[in-house]
C-alpha cells in the first residue's frame, strides 16, 4: 500500500480558505470539496481566523489587493503601449 504524502498549506492559503465561510457565500462542505480538504479543517481554520489571527487575515487581504492592483496597472500599461512592470 502506498502512503500519501501530507499536503501543507501556506498561511495565506489557509487565510483565504478561512475567509470563504466567514463571507457566507458558500457552505463549509462546498469550500472543503473545492480545495480538497476535510470540512473539519475548514472549520478549524475559520475558528482560528476569528479568534486570534486578524493579522493573517489582514495580510492576506492586503496581498490580494496588491496583486489585483498590479494586474490592473499592467493592463493599463499594455493598453498605453508601455513596458509592463515586474
Amino acid at each position: 500500500m502506498k502512503s500519501r504524502q501530507r499536503r501543507s498549506f501556506s498561511a495565506e492559503m489557509k487565510a483565504r480558505i478561512a475567509l470563504e465561510p466567514i463571507k457566507g457565500q458558500k457552505t463549509i462542505q462546498e469550500i472543503a470539496s473545492h480545495y480538497g480538504v476535510h470540512s473539519c479543517q475548514v472549520t478549524n481554520w475559520k475558528s482560528q481566523a476569528i479568534q486570534g489571527s486578524p493579522s493573517v487575515i489582514l495580510s492576506s487581504l492586503l496581498s490580494t489587493t496588491e496583486r489585483c492592483l498590479s494586474k490592473k496597472m499592467q493592463r493599463v500599461d499594455r493598453a498605453q503601449g508601455k513596458k509592463t512592470r515586474p
